[in-house]
């Protein structure tokens, strides 16, 4: 379903989601030292790079409303754990939340 590009962002995505989320975690509990904070913000930009990158490439190969199509893929991973299968609901839920703004 995915070409070699998107296969990539999408990997790449979820890496950052799930790294992000266990830093939270860490956050909550008092255990994010100061590298970790430090990392967590530069985390977050990388998310928005790649989000972006996703975008671009899903408009470059003519799709109308390219953050939809991204939602639809997520769902798409969700259901595909032949695949998929070490991606988390909490990283898709993460990601969907950045996409829609929920």
């Amino acid at each position: 379903m995915f070409d070699k590009k998107e296969t990539y962002f999408y990997g790449t995505l979820l890496e950052l989601a799930r790294e992000q989320l266990i830093s939270w975690d860490k956050h909550q509990r008092g255990k994010l030292g100061m590298w970790g904070r430090a990392r967590a913000s530069s985390r977050n930009g990388a998310i928005d790079k790649f989000v972006q990158k996703l975008i671009d490439h899903k408009v470059a190969r003519g799709i109308a409303d390219p953050v939809a199509n991204i939602v639809e893929d997520l769902e798409f991973i969700q259901r595909d754990s032949s695949v998929w299968d070490d991606i988390s609901d909490d990283q898709l839920n993460f990601l969907r939340k950045l996409l829609i703004g929920e």
